[in-house]
């Protein structure tokens, strides 16, 4: 991630959970690191000596991933008090200086900083959030928002409702399928290529 995108966006970031996961891949930080309880301490044939220089090993990957870190990572979200609980999340695993939150609606995004970048996000899909034309809504504008503002970069949508997905408008490079917990979902990759020049054609007739 560090070396294929300069930045890592969520428009609807909620808890944060996207983004804390993409940092921590990012920067080599391994899930758990600052857990003070672990329950296999607790087995007989546990070495605890093994345990100690694996933590510490993990401890200087961590400080080392964080200190060459050069992507920039923001979330958005329409509820202010949903960002204070992402910001106490990012606080947990001592991100909260890394992951940038701010308010803002989905069908107002621009790209953060001046630079290709992956959106990654998981709309709401349910009924329990929302009913189907505003959810349809929601989706048809992320499509139109990634044609005209997103160009250059790649975009990838989570969700357990695939049919929403077809009224973003653009064809998918890959699918994937998962389950979140019981529910069958859907993970749509989506490159946006940035628009031809036709000037630049025109010089090389």
């Amino acid at each position: 991630m560090k070396n294929e995108f300069k930045q890592v966006f969520d428009p609807l970031c909620g808890s944060g959970t996207i983004l804390i996961e993409a940092a921590m891949m990012a920067m080599d930080i391994a899930p758990g690191l600052d857990r003070q309880h672990w329950g296999f301490t607790q087995w007989k044939k546990h070495d605890q000596a093994i345990w100690e220089s694996l933590l510490q090993e993990a401890q200087k990957r961590r400080e080392l991933g964080i200190s060459e870190n050069t992507v920039q990572f923001i979330g958005a979200d329409i509820d202010s008090r949903v960002l204070e609980n992402a910001t106490s999340n990012s606080k947990n695993v001592g991100l909260d200086d890394i992951i940038e939150y701010k308010v803002g609606q989905v069908e107002k995004m621009r790209p953060p900083y001046d630079a290709p970048g992956l959106l990654i996000t998981n709309p709401p899909y349910g009924e329990r959030l929302g009913d189907s034309s505003s959810l349809m809504f929601m989706y048809r504008s992320i499509g139109d928002k990634l044609k005209n503002d997103f160009r250059g970069w790649k975009a990838s949508v989570f969700t357990g409702n695939p049919e929403l997905c077809q009224v973003i408008g653009l064809k998918p490079d890959k699918t994937y399928k998962f389950n979140n917990g019981p529910i069958e979902s859907k993970l749509f990759n989506y490159h946006i290529y940035a628009a031809v020049s036709y000037t630049h054609l025109r010089a090389h007739e």
